[in-house]
């Protein structure tokens, strides 16, 4: 025979209960002390957890600026793709390498004007120049004199040299 509606609940409430109570669980329960202590242990555990993990992000933060020997990481290059002519194409990267971190910080800020200042200068170049060792040397001493110009610097306090990633004629 069926339990009625009633009976049913209340036995499904006095086997939670008897289950919460077992395992330590006693809200609802004038012994609060297994409880409270259980809380405690959590909370301690959390809060020791979270500082391991603040002094990792902090330490993974500041690893990058110790590795590049203050300037950062490797910078990421400059990509240009420009039309020298009718029928003839030069692909660049182009890293700029700074003799301070406050260059560095600079350069990202002047980076719009740079790029433009790069394709003016390129504009008037000879290709067949161009493709020489002479012609890349000169253009990688215009590159550092104009990026310096740019954020007001000389190579002792901004750019200090210039380098090619990729250099790509067709």
């Amino acid at each position: 025979m069926e339990q009625p509606d009633y009976a049913r609940r209340k036995e499904n409430r006095r086997q939670r209960w008897h289950f919460l109570h077992s395992n330590g669980i006693t809200s609802g329960c004038p012994s609060l002390q297994p409880c409270l202590r259980k809380t405690r242990m959590s909370l301690s555990r959390i809060l020791k957890l979270l500082v391991a993990c603040l002094l990792g992000a902090s330490l993974l933060a500041a690893m990058p600026a110790r590795a590049g020997g203050g300037g950062g990481g490797a910078p990421e290059p400059m990509v240009f793709t420009l039309n020298l002519g009718n029928s003839t194409y030069l692909q660049f990267g182009l890293i700029l390498e700074t003799a301070t971190p406050e260059a560095a910080h600079l350069l990202a800020g002047y980076k719009p004007k740079i790029q433009h200042e790069v394709i003016m200068l390129m504009a008037g170049k000879d290709v067949a120049h161009l493709r020489t060792l002479e012609g890349k040397k000169e253009l990688l001493e215009e590159l550092v004199e104009m990026a310096n110009h740019v954020i007001h610097e000389d190579r002792k306090t901004g750019v200090k040299e210039a380098l090619f990633s990729r250099f790509l004629i067709q």
